[in-house]
């Protein structure tokens, strides 16, 4: 606004004013039209965003989530192990990693990242169903109940029912 305000009173500057703001704004357009392309789809913008913002964690946790669902696993895991290098503080990138590890049977490699998801946020219940889920596949009833126990005892009631399934499945016999 001063700049305009003091270009009014000046004929040249005002000129110049003006071919600076069409200068910059069809710059604008260029780089708008020619970034369009990238916009195609979920993959095409999750990979360009990887080669335009390489240090950002949020950039590597889309590419691996998108990685997932093209059914790319071990590429996925590299994306969400990155992405744990650049920040370490997201429960949601751990979980889906451990997902992923669920998925192709190693609840062994899960149960770490699930725990570590829950030491950043104590409240996601998803999450400790899923990890009571890997206990309990390995074998680790106590640790599954105590899991089970400590969501009821925050009011979550709807693990007295995975409680139950638990001690059905820790029952001889069930093993």
């Amino acid at each position: 606004e001063r700049l305009l305000a003091f270009a009014r009173s000046r004929p040249r500057l005002r000129l110049a004013v003006l071919a600076a703001v069409v200068v910059v704004a069809g710059a604008g357009l260029v780089q708008s039209a020619a970034r369009q392309p990238v916009w195609k789809d979920n993959t095409t913008l999750f990979a360009q965003t990887i080669r335009d913002a390489p240090r950002s964690y949020w950039a590597w946790r889309n590419w691996g989530g998108d990685l997932v669902l093209q059914g790319r696993l071990d590429s996925a895991k590299v994306a969400y192990h990155h992405s744990l290098e650049l920040y370490d503080r997201d429960p949601t990138v751990y979980d889906d990693l451990a997902g992923i590890n669920r998925r192709q049977g190693h609840c062994d490699v899960a149960i770490p990242l699930l725990h570590k998801a829950l030491e950043i946020d104590s409240t996601r219940y998803q999450t400790v169903a899923r990890l009571i889920g890997c206990l309990v596949t390995v074998h680790d009833y106590a640790d599954a109940r105590a899991e089970a126990r400590r969501a009821i005892a925050d009011g979550q009631k709807a693990f007295q029912s995975l409680l139950a399934l638990v001690d059905s499945a820790a029952a001889p016999g069930h093993q």
